[in-house]
């Protein structure tokens, strides 16, 4: 809206969107019929009726219009269905000089899109101009372009603009007024207020209406912890109309919707014509498509629970079918209450906020403007200057903080901690084109994404090995060399899944299922008892449904050249349902195999790690060397040993380590039959099999591997042993070149034994150490 300034008659007051922030000012004309509906009030009030916008409040048929505007200010209008007659709406674009706010503007009655001159002579009908803004601090002060002493406050420009535009209605909102400020002061004559203060800093409404547009105005009290002002007028043709200004605080909670639900209820069952105006502080909203830009996790809890899961859990074999109904029942369910969004990269550092780019878009502005104008002001200069210094205070103070919250939270989320070095590393993308080496003098090279996948997996799945035995696997013909109590079934509870599936880290990558985290976290209740049903199920038939067998791998680049495929490891992201099954068996087995594990193993077992591995060999070096006593160290890395675990072997070391019946059955469902594919540069290659390994990102991973290769350290005679999962140190006290023999004697029935194991050293990472106090050692 411009206004002219009435003061000099020249020059067109242009400040008013500085003057005033987050102004919006709605012009419309209502219609106010003579004939008020007399079976409005008779009719039933219920607050679902009619959904206006998920995030905002379900509202009763008696509302016939809604007008909003955002943070883009579009005004839009939405037609709801009302008592018998058709309705007329606005449909207007807000300048975008003006600041944004929210505001809800229902309408009852007949409304006339082209009113024509505005008068009150009329008997039979009433216009009536309302205007509402966001005014940010009435009392607030500023100075005036007019010299630079001069100051004038949002309450003066609040009444030059009420009484230049003379509305009968104006709604304000954030006030932030006491009860010190009288009316009086607001505006000195001719209009009705009624105020909501807050009594604290920011917040309060305010309800402006003009006396002699209306024949009565009262005003309406409400019981509800909400910032609503209301009152009641009475036209000149004797129809009643409810005026709300209503403010939501930008920290508020969904409380908030439910407290203001009950409001529009309790006012919709007394009134027929109600005007609402506000500033709700929902810019996110999507008006034309209303939908949630997050997961409505109450209503998909609800439609789980009408949905009765357990009922496809059924008493036959055929899991993989049991598997697929819940996954389908259960994804719908998702579709309907959650959204999908596509994520944007972030273009800049991650210490620049909101606040930062805001200014900087400012001061971009003001460059502008300075190099458009061939003299500009000193004012604006000076200006420009002074958020140019502020910004770069800003990137400063906003660095120190990104880095010192870092630093301080290393130790609860080491993910973010070591996301500072990828974020440092200007190269870590994968390169357009790769190449696998097949043989010394020849490479094999792929230059689009499709090609580039299938190199990686076909990479990957080379360094397998082949255990035909598997195929023709039977529990009884396994020798049995344990004199170990026997697990041969395991049964969980409800308890047991819900568990599991509550304490979920929710920034875990989702599965080839695409059944996230997050989802599993916050539904734990719902789903916990069909899932029982169905884990029970998988482990009392011994069969793993298929899709629980399928990887995804994602390639990340460990050393060296960026281009050659052999440079990078595979990591694996499977089922998050088929994890969960997995940390429910282990929490089962685990204390049965740790138990049996050997004492020089400290990989992945409880109150050990490679600290521990560490300090067991140094402690013996350093007191052997404080005797004056040479000690040798022979470092050993096993070559891709996770990937070349046999599965028929270890079928047979679970068997040894008393598992026998379904759950054996379980094991080698579990081994049998793995897929994995990879993903790279948006393309996905074909799955190929897995004929050997533990599967890596498992659970159950690790704890199977200590239990392949716990008799390895049976092979040492004279040698002591510490072992990290696979890498292994060797050492011994070398006094004579017979200790020395000895422990090369120890070494290699420790590399037969591997081998048998289909375990290869990796020279490349094997070495040997001597400590010695004297200047020349053993050999």
């Amino acid at each position: 809206m411009v206004l002219k300034n009435t003061l000099d008659g020249k020059k067109i007051l242009v400040k008013i969107g500085r003057f005033i922030i987050n102004m919006l000012l709605l012009f419309s004309i209502l219609k106010l019929s003579v004939k008020v509906n007399r079976n409005a009030n008779k009719t039933q009030i219920t607050s679902g009726n009619i959904l206006i916008c998920p995030e905002l409040v379900s509202l009763p048929e008696k509302l016939c219009y809604v007008w909003v505007s955002t943070r883009d200010v579009v005004f839009r209008k939405y037609n709801l269905p009302c008592n018998n007659q058709h309705r007329y709406g606005l449909n207007l674009q807000i300048n975008r000089k003006i600041s944004h706010a929210s505001i809800l503007l229902l309408l009852a009655g007949d409304i006339a899109t082209n009113p024509g001159p505005y008068k009150h002579t009329n008997r039979e009908n009433q216009f009536v101009k309302c205007l509402a803004l966001n005014a940010r601090s009435l009392m607030s002060l500023h100075k005036t372009n007019i010299g630079n002493n001069l100051t004038d406050t949002n309450i003066e420009r609040f009444q030059n603009l009420v009484y230049s535009e003379d509305p009968d209605i104006f709604c304000v909102n954030e006030t932030w007024l006491n009860e010190d400020i009288k009316n009086s002061e607001i505006l000195h004559s001719g209009y009705d207020i009624f105020r909501n203060d807050r009594g604290s800093r920011g917040g309060g409404v305010l309800l402006a209406i003009k006396i002699s547009s209306f024949k009565s105005v009262r005003e309406i009290q409400h019981g509800h912890d909400l910032e609503i002002s209301m009152a009641e007028i009475t036209t000149t043709s004797n129809a009643s109309l409810l005026i709300c200004s209503c403010y939501r605080p930008p920290n508020s909670d969904h409380s908030w919707l439910d407290k203001f639900n009950n409001f529009m209820s309790d006012v919709c069952s007394q009134h027929s014509n109600i005007v609402l105006a506000g500033d709700f502080n929902m810019p996110r909203i999507s008006w034309d498509s209303p939908e949630k830009t997050s997961g409505d996790f109450a209503g998909l809890r609800t439609s789980l629970e009408c949905l009765n899961l357990d009922s496809l859990i059924t008493t036959d074999d055929n899991i993989n079918h049991d598997w697929q109904q819940w996954k389908k029942a259960f994804l719908e369910a998702v579709s309907q209450h959650t959204p999908s969004v596509r994520v944007k990269g972030r273009n800049y550092v991650p210490w620049m906020n909101s606040t930062i780019l805001h200014n900087i878009k400012k001061k971009n502005s003001l460059r502008l403007r300075i190099k458009k104008s061939p003299t500009p002001t000193e004012y604006l200069l000076e200006k420009f200057k002074t958020l140019r210094s502020s910004i770069k205070s800003m990137l400063r103070n906003s660095r120190s903080k990104y880095f010192d919250s870092i630093c301080s939270s290393r130790a609860l989320n080491p993910k973010r901690f070591w996301s500072l070095f990828k974020f440092n590393n200007k190269t870590r993308n994968i390169p357009q084109k790769l190449s696998v080496k097949v043989t010394e003098t020849k490479r094999t090279s792929a230059g689009n994404p499709a090609d580039i996948a299938t190199l990686f997996n076909n990479y990957f799945t080379s360094i397998f090995t082949t255990d035909p035995n598997i195929e023709n696997y039977s529990p009884d013909a396994l020798p049995y060399q344990s004199n170990n109590t026997i697990i041969e079934d395991i049964t969980l509870s409800e308890a047991d899944v819900f568990s599991v599936l509550h304490n979920l880290d929710i920034n875990k990558a989702q599965g080839p299922d695409g059944i996230p985290a997050r989802l599993l976290k916050e539904t734990a209740r719902q789903i916990a008892p069909s899932l029982t049903a169905l884990f029970n199920k998988s482990l009392n038939t011994g069969v793993l449904p298929f899709d629980w067998k399928l990887a995804n791998v994602v390639p990340v680049h460990k050393k060296d050249n960026k281009e050659h495929v052999e440079n990078y490891r595979p990591i694996s992201l499977l089922s998050l349902i088929s994890k969960a099954l997995q940390r429910c068996v282990f929490n089962k087995i685990k204390d049965h195999v740790f138990e049996q594990i050997n004492n020089g193993q400290h990989g992945f077992v409880p109150r050990k790690s490679c600290v521990t591995q560490l300090i067991e060999v140094f402690e013996y070096i350093g007191r052997e060397l404080d005797l004056g006593k040479q000690v040798d160290v022979m470092y050993l890395d096993m070559s891709k040993a996770f990937d070349r675990v046999s599965h028929m072997q270890l079928l047979k070391r679970l068997r040894d380590f008393g598992f026998g019946g379904n759950i054996l059955n379980w094991f080698r469902s579990y081994l049998k039959d793995r897929r994995q594919q990879t993903t790279v540069l948006g393309a996905t290659s074909s799955a190929l099999p897995v004929t050997s390994g533990v599967p890596q990102g498992s659970i159950l991973g690790p704890l199977l591997f200590l239990l392949y290769q716990n008799n390895l350290p049976n092979s040492i005679n004279h040698s002591k042993i510490a072992t990290f999962a696979d890498d292994t140190k060797i050492y011994k006290v070398i006094n004579a070149k017979v200790d020395a023999s000895a422990m090369e004697n120890d070494l290699a029935n420790f590399q037969t034994s591997s081998a048998n194991s289909n375990l290869l050293l990796n020279t490349d990472k094997s070495g040997r150490q001597s400590y010695s106090p004297q200047r020349f050692a053993f050999r």
